[in-house]
């Protein structure tokens, strides 16, 4: 069986990462912002298509590029120096459809520090099968920004480093009481004259 030591020593190192995790970080976009971003297709996976200003994303504003050309069969788009990334987009679907345009969804917070959460993209592929694909082999993308609200993480940062102390002084009376229980009432089990047992000082 686990000491109560043992459970408090675990429930005050989670509660030292929870106040680390909730801290901001130092990097923090503001409206209007670019985003880097780029340009990966399987043949040139290790040179990547260095894409100009206006062909990259505005931190909460939506906007569209023409990005390319595209020579390969498939590519992909890597935003944050390749910490967030799109999966790989056709440029023919599977009945050969050619592709039109890329829609580029963030989700993100702009209040307190500014920063993307998430992202999803949809392929948008020619209803007519025998349309032929650009000639240029560029690829419209569309970015659309949806607002989060945002987490105060001073509050937050507050109330864990309260819960903190709190376990702290839970402990060390928890401490102090079992000192006293052991130290101060030492009990022994006696025999009675008729056979039956009780408990005792020594």
């Amino acid at each position: 069986m686990k000491s109560p030591s043992h459970s408090l020593h675990r429930t005050t190192l989670c509660l030292c990462l929870l106040i680390l995790i909730a801290l901001p970080c130092g990097d923090a976009y503001r409206v209007g912002d670019a985003i880097d971003m780029e340009i990966k297709t399987p043949k040139d996976s290790a040179n990547q298509h260095a894409p100009k200003r206006n062909q990259m994303p505005v931190f909460g504003i939506d906007n569209t590029a023409r990005i390319g050309p595209i020579t390969d069969s498939r590519f992909s788009i890597h935003f944050e120096e390749g910490f967030r990334a799109l999966p790989w987009i056709d440029m023919k679907n599977w009945m050969g459809a050619s592709l039109l345009s890329v829609e580029v969804t963030f989700i993100y917070s702009k209040s307190g520090s500014g920063e993307i959460h998430s992202l999803s993209s949809r392929a948008i592929y020619n209803k007519d099968r025998q349309a032929a694909a650009p000639l240029d082999g560029e690829v419209t993308v569309e970015y659309k920004w949806i607002e989060e609200e945002a987490v105060d993480f001073h509050n937050v940062s507050l109330f864990l480093g309260r819960s903190l102390w709190f376990v702290r002084r839970w402990r060390g009376s928890v401490r102090s009481l079992h000192c006293t229980d052991v130290q101060e009432y030492p009990q022994q089990l006696h025999r009675s004259t008729n056979g039956s047992f009780s408990y005792g000082r020594q």
